[in-house]
């Protein structure tokens, strides 16, 4: 086990639910918050360590069922849970912002045995069995960018490492604090029964991913009136037909954001709760 190495959180930039499909997604490190192996006895929160122990048993009972999981040498990574075994982190749970991914990635990195594959695209599926756990069917785009650790372009199966790709001149963003957890598999789920429906299909596919799009080759240009804009779609899009993802306490926030100039909203990851990203253009 990799003791020493710190698995940051992640931030899904654009793509939410539309990677589900095979679209673009643009994913950049969360630096504010980190996780890492740690044992009980060493931990000061001992709350935390007794919780995440507890939760790494289940985790763990649930792996050895999995036969994605021989990847992972469970006899050692079990071996250790009984030792008081802990992931020390302050990533949030249900806030959108990669909790157990960074999990997922710090599993693969400590107890693997098997090599790392080069092909980005084929490490991502292996992360995202070990992460099905948490989220019932993982795209594995949350644990490669943890394991990763560097901004990454997704389409489909090709995935590209963006080296220098910071918020465009003019633009912050901060995340907002909804005060609410929310787990991700039932809003991806509710998003995937609404695409068997030609109407929503057909905005998702018109409306939503060219603005995606948009957004994506913009921010990574640095061309800040065209991310300026495609927020701002986006931002409408996710107000009129994601409901369900917005939670009523920010409805509001969102709708007075829109009828201004300055600020805009989106989810940050699947919503229903958690975070949510607010863009200010200065």
């Amino acid at each position: 086990m990799n003791a020493g190495r710190i698995f940051h959180g992640k931030l899904l930039l654009f793509g939410e639910y539309t990677v589900v499909l095979g679209d673009q997604a643009l994913v950049v490190p969360s630096t504010e918050v980190s996780g890492r192996w740690s044992f009980a006895h060493l931990m000061a929160d001992k709350a935390l360590a007794a919780h995440s122990n507890q939760a790494l048993r289940s985790y763990v009972n649930w792996l050895r069922q999995q036969a994605e999981a021989r990847i992972i040498d469970l006899d050692r990574f079990a071996s250790d849970i009984e030792a008081g075994l802990a992931f020390d982190s302050d990533i949030p749970n249900g806030y959108g912002v990669g909790s157990s991914g960074a999990l997922v990635a710090a599993l693969f990195d400590g107890y693997r045995c098997v090599e790392v594959p080069e092909n980005l695209s084929e490490l991502r599926v292996m992360l995202g069995k070990l992460e099905n756990y948490f989220h019932g069917n993982s795209s594995g785009l949350d644990p490669l960018a943890c394991y990763v650790g560097k901004p990454l372009k997704i389409n489909d199966r090709e995935i590209e490492i963006i080296p220098h790709c910071p918020v465009p001149p003019q633009l912050r963003l901060h995340l907002h604090d909804t005060g609410i957890t929310s787990p991700t598999g039932p809003l991806v789920e509710y998003f995937r029964e609404q695409m068997k429906t030609y109407s929503f299909y057909k905005k998702i596919d018109r409306q939503l991913i060219p603005a995606n799009h948009k957004a994506i080759a913009a921010w990574i240009n640095g061309d800040t009136d065209t991310v300026w804009m495609a927020l701002r779609e986006i931002s409408a899009f996710q107000l009129r037909h994601f409901r369900p993802m917005i939670p009523e306490n920010i409805r509001q926030m969102w709708q007075d954001s829109l009828a201004g100039e300055r600020q805009c909203l989106k989810l940050c990851g699947s919503g229903g709760g958690g975070y949510v990203m607010v863009f200010e253009r200065r």
